[in-house]
């Protein structure tokens, strides 16, 4: 019954939080913390551990069935959290493969190119900020030296982030 419990509880939140476990996280706590399956501080150590673990973040939920249930409940929460969004992108693919020739449904895929492009470039953009530190004319440089070299050659994502690690090491050195 405690893992049939465990289940429901992250199948239920795996539902609603694709991508991240941050939006659930105050109702994932207090499901499990007020339903005594952890204590506060084992939720929080999972949480950490979700988070230095390489892969996505919901790790922790495999961790706190470890902790209620050991094997099986680590299994449990596993397939828990999530069963929920893998079937719904199963549904997902199934509805488009079919419907994919239909005329509005590739006008709103090619719709969708520049939006998720555009996303994408923010996120880089964000991160690149971020990393540069006080380099950012450098930082700028090498994200204009990537760009003209995907549009203006065939190079793949790998030789780009190549070329890129490439001119951001030369530019270190030589300021």
């Amino acid at each position: 019954m405690k893992l049939l419990a465990l289940f429901w509880i992250f199948f239920r939140l795996g539902l609603v939080s694709f991508g991240s476990v941050f939006a659930v996280l105050p109702e994932l706590q207090r499901a499990l913390v007020d339903q005594g399956f952890v204590t506060p501080e084992g939720f929080l150590q999972a949480f950490v551990l979700g988070q230095v673990v390489p892969g996505p973040n919901m790790a922790m939920c495999a961790v706190i069935g470890w902790q209620v249930a050991g094997l099986a409940g680590a299994l449990v929460a596993f397939v828990g959290i999530y069963s929920g969004p893998v079937a719904i992108m199963g549904a997902a693919y199934a509805v488009y493969h079919r419907w994919r020739e239909v005329t509005w449904v590739r006008r709103l895929e090619l719709a969708m190119r520049p939006v998720v492009l555009g996303l994408l470039a923010a996120s880089a953009a964000s991160l690149m900020w971020t990393a540069a530190g006080t380099r950012h004319v450098l930082a700028l440089g090498v994200a204009v030296l990537v760009g003209v070299l995907a549009v203006k050659t065939r190079l793949g994502a790998l030789s780009l982030m190549f070329a890129g690690a490439l001119a951001w090491s030369a530019g270190q050195l030589l300021s």
